[in-house]
């Protein structure tokens, strides 16, 4: 697949001439097609060590959330450059309408749905094989349904506990986190909605201007889970957007609300659509993703599960890579590590606003064509939003 240059001449869908073309056209609105739901296996090798698994945001799809405009489908380049990984692009019926109104009714129907459907999903592909570490890359709405699913996984349905047992990092993608910016992150969505679709929905779309209690606990469950619960294992990122879409005086979801306190986040330069979409390899951001996986997997890093035997009190502990049995496995925990932390933020670059720190003993560290235009009418123009940027 032929990169291309970031340099090269702008096109119309520049944000500035100054800037590198990082910035997409808004798509017309998409219905989501049926073939594009559940998982598809980009790379499946034989040797597989550790599964990643991409999930879209907001009627998105499996596909083109994370392809650039010059047709890069990047789940493929993060294949070849880790073979020993099965990549998988996850697609849901992320329906705008249905989002809507459960904001609207304070239900947990459609997230619980969209949870529990990826969880059986993640675990379908486990059977019969061999332990490994679970890694997921989330972007927007796509970040709340994989903590939807792990907390399925820490439920009462043993069928799910190694989705949740497995699982050893998020790589979150504009995901909102703070409680306080969640009006703000679904009034966004809102506007994000074509107005043909809005029309015949007005008062469950007006709801979407309100906090939403049913993703506020969502998230405070999670972030529990994740400090002091059963997932308290799991390594964390946030990448946040540092541009605004067209039309957009404010960020979606601003760095303020998409990290997550006390766990690294990292800058992605480009929109809320455009930073799940990379020209090719040597792509700066594409290099940040890649780095931070790779800093997780490196010899000093990796995870290490522990195997109880069963009826017996007594653990082994056996390393993820190269592991030949399978089983009931418990989370991940991470070596006591002499990773430079300085070599990865170094690979980082300035934008990345936070020094990350690894090793210790398993602390939590660390919508793409889905989007119709935004109107431009006085009623839609952000005006009631214009703090959004600030920091709260």
């Amino acid at each position: 697949m032929q990169e291309t240059n970031r340099n090269s001449a702008i096109t119309p869908f520049s944000r500035s001439s100054t800037l590198v073309n990082r910035s997409v056209s808004i798509d017309s609105f998409e219905t989501v097609v049926p073939t594009l739901l559940g998982p598809d296996k980009i790379s499946d090798p034989e040797n597989a060590e550790l599964d990643v698994w991409f999930v879209h945001g907001l009627t998105g799809n499996r596909k083109k959330t994370w392809t650039h405009e010059n047709g890069v489908f990047w789940p493929e380049l993060l294949a070849k450059d880790f073979p020993k990984a099965r990549v998988i692009s996850y697609g849901y019926d992320a329906d705008v309408v249905r989002f809507a109104k459960d904001w609207a009714n304070a239900s947990t129907e459609g997230l619980k749905s969209y949870g529990q459907g990826l969880a059986y999903a993640v675990r379908n592909e486990l059977q019969n094989k061999t332990a490994r570490p679970i890694y997921f890359i989330a972007h927007s709405l796509g970040g709340l349904v994989v903590e939807q699913a792990l907390l399925e996984s820490i439920g009462p349905d043993a069928s799910l506990n190694n989705v949740a047992q497995w699982t050893a990092g998020i790589l979150f993608f504009g995901v909102p986190h703070q409680g306080s910016h969640l009006a703000k992150w679904g009034s966004a969505l809102r506007k994000l909605i074509p107005e043909s679709v809005r029309s015949t929905n007005k008062k469950v779309f007006e709801a979407l201007k309100t906090d939403s209690q049913v993703c506020q606990n969502l998230d405070e469950d999670f972030q529990h889970a994740a400090k002091r619960g059963k997932l308290k294992n799991l390594r964390l990122i946030s990448f946040y957007e540092t541009r605004k879409l067209p039309l957009f005086k404010n960020l979606v979801v601003p760095e303020s609300s998409a990290a997550l306190k006390g766990d690294p986040k990292c800058a992605i330069e480009g929109d809320h659509k455009s930073m799940t979409r990379f020209t090719g390899p040597n792509d700066p951001e594409y290099c940040k993703v890649k780095g931070q996986l790779s800093s997780w997997l490196s010899p000093e890093n990796k995870p290490v599960v522990e195997a109880p035997k069963k009826k017996k009190k007594n653990r082994s502990r056996m390393n993820v890579q190269g592991a030949t049995i399978s089983g009931e496995f418990h989370a991940p925990v991470f070596a006591q590590s002499m990773f430079a932390a300085r070599d990865f933020n170094a690979a980082l670059g300035p934008n990345s606003h936070q020094s990350i720190h690894y090793g210790g003993n398993g602390a939590s560290q660390g919508d793409s064509d889905e989007y119709g235009e935004p109107s431009s009418s006085g009623s839609d123009t952000d005006e009631e939003e214009d703090d959004t940027d600030k920091e709260e």
